[in-house]
């Protein structure tokens, strides 16, 4: 089942979602960015999105300005606060992203990992130059958002 199709399922389903995490770690389908963002600016009510592994998962069809070289730790968070912004912009209704992206523990590179919080206001407003606002990981409870596992 396709990415779009999943989102659009979840439209349907759950149609004032405020919180939504997609998640896709091991997935072996690239989907398009523009589907991607047309399918997230679907759901008008969205606003806080996680994204777990979704940056490897992603064609971003020259999209972005600044492709990550040799898997180099400090131009992959800049692609990926530039991939954050333009959903920012192209979804303003989105008010925080949080953000876990780590490269695969078999490459032979050294293993880095991205995990925070960046606000959309600040990315619409900064662009690029924002920030991932670290935080400690926070202990399992219960809300009232939707887990998408593709």
């Amino acid at each position: 089942m396709r990415s779009t199709t999943v989102l659009q399922l979840v439209r349907s389903e759950f149609p004032q979602i405020l919180t939504l995490t997609i998640h896709c770690e091991g997935l072996r389908y690239i989907f398009p960015f523009k589907d991607f963002i047309a399918s997230l600016s679907s759901l008008p009510c969205l606003r806080v999105i996680s994204l777990i592994q979704t940056f490897g998962c992603v064609d971003f069809e020259e999209e972005l300005v600044q492709q990550p070289l040799n898997f180099d730790p400090v131009q992959i968070r800049a692609a990926i606060i530039q991939y954050a912004c333009r959903l920012a912009c192209e979804i303003s209704s989105i008010e925080a992203f949080f953000i876990s992206e780590r490269n695969d523990e078999s490459c032979r590179i050294p293993i880095w990992y991205i995990k925070g919080w960046v606000r959309g206001d600040e990315l619409r407003q900064n662009g690029v130059k924002s920030e991932i606002y670290r935080v400690p990981v926070a202990h399992g409870g219960r809300s009232s958002c939707a887990t998408y596992y593709v």
